[in-house]
């Protein structure tokens, strides 16, 4: 008895954030040590606040998991990171090609009429289709060019992609000067 009520003693003498490691050998004889215990021999963290216990594997176990965790979280934002930069390069090839269409013909476009996205600042409609940005600025030149072509848009005065748009269908809508509007759909878009 006295033997615990020294080993106590000694648990709240010891700071509040040092471990007291609980041992039981394979024959049965627990001790208290600040050491961790023998590899053989089942362990227990000590709380010296609550006078809690956990089993050091469960509590290794956990920080490992945790540890784990924290990696693959990492990783998948590294991931993410490389997949938008890949989005955003591919879409300034589209928009460059736009850029030049447009100063070639400045009395068929505003100078605002298709704006570029930018990845970390898309309009809401299309961030849900974030990975689909080089293909969505494609056709909303290819819907400006179409709109002028049908004879009854003079100049393209907005070209945006439309809340009408769907997963696999997107929609642009292109805003003329003339007062007409245009929805084109992309199967419309990419016919030959």
């Amino acid at each position: 008895m006295k033997e615990i009520c020294f080993v106590l003693a000694a648990c709240f003498a010891v700071s509040a954030n040092a471990e007291i490691y609980k041992c039981t050998d394979d024959s049965g004889n627990t001790s208290y040590q600040a050491k961790p215990c023998r590899e053989k021999s089942r362990a227990y963290a000590l709380d010296t606040r609550t006078g809690s216990h956990v089993a050091v594997k469960a509590k290794e176990d956990q920080k490992l998991q945790q540890e784990l965790k924290r990696q693959q979280q990492e990783q998948e934002k590294q991931k993410k990171r490389q997949l938008e930069q890949q989005w955003s390069a591919a879409a300034k090839v589209e928009q460059d090609i736009t850029l030049a269409l447009i100063q070639k013909n400045p009395k068929k476009f505003s100078i605002y009429a298709i704006p570029p996205y930018q990845i970390n600042q898309l309009p809401p409609v299309a961030q849900q289709f974030k990975p689909r940005l080089p293909d969505i600025e494609r056709l909303r030149r290819l819907a400006a060019q179409k709109a002028l072509a049908s004879g009854q848009c003079t100049r393209v005065e907005s070209d945006q992609l439309s809340p009408r748009s769907k997963k696999g269908k997107l929609i642009v809508l292109v805003d003329c000067s003339s007062g007409k509007s245009f929805y084109f759909s992309e199967t419309e878009l990419l016919k030959k």
